[in-house]
């Protein structure tokens, strides 16, 4: 009876461990491991992990794709993990900017982001001098593209929000390892200088928006 109790004390620790571990990258990501969802089939396949992200913008439905990512909640983490801190805004609307996707051998697709132009009004961090003649170029994670069905939609991750033409932003930005840059921290590596941003619904932004106008004289 004894070995009995032990194999199963043994196996309760080994099956919590699990669920601890699960936990953490959940806390630290803001997503589980296993959240991997096939956005092209979207379209006529009910998904439960995304159907609350199937709304139309832009005139073409929209669908987020979850992704595993290392979040940043507090302005000094962000500020150490960016190699470009800039305030600025878009040189040409969402809908103008160049898209980029790539599939796999069977269509699916793989990869996607948009090629964001940025007029710099102010640099805050850019040691590697990248920014020049006053203006960047960033990939953001969402753009259009063609689903397997060959109708056109809007492809997010973690439903990330696009930069708006006409408003000022603070950016941060890392080395792609592909030759560019792109945001970091998702949403929460934006932020729009106006007041509404300010107000946003996710406790993190706002706290960073705070620590953001707290450190910079960005008024």
């Amino acid at each position: 009876m004894n070995r009995k109790k032990a194999a199963y004390a043994i196996l309760s620790g080994l099956i919590a461990c699990v669920f601890a571990i699960v936990g953490v990258r959940y806390f630290v990501t803001g997503s589980l491991p296993f959240q991997s969802t096939n956005i092209e089939s979207a379209t006529s396949v009910p998904d439960p992990l995304i159907k609350e992200k199937q709304i139309v913008q832009y005139g073409f439905p929209k669908f987020n794709r979850d992704a595993s990512y290392i979040g940043f909640a507090e302005l000094d983490a962000l500020e150490e993990h960016s190699d470009i801190i800039a305030v600025g805004t878009l040189v040409l609307p969402f809908e103008e900017r160049e898209n980029t996707t790539s599939r796999y051998e069977d269509g699916v697709m793989q990869d996607f982001a948009t090629l964001t132009e940025f007029a710099v009004e102010t640099v805050l961090k850019d040691p590697g001098e990248v920014v020049q003649n006053g203006q960047v170029s960033f990939y953001e994670p969402i753009a259009f593209a063609n689903n397997m069905q060959g109708s056109k939609a809007l492809f997010s991750i973690a439903n990330y929000r696009e930069l708006q033409y006409g408003e000022r932003y603070i950016v941060f930005l890392s080395d792609n390892g592909q030759g560019g840059y792109s945001v970091i921290n998702m949403s929460n590596g934006t932020f729009n200088m106006n007041k509404t941003d300010r107000t946003s619904g996710d406790p993190t932004h706002h706290r960073l928006m705070t620590q953001i106008f707290d450190k910079y004289d960005l008024e």
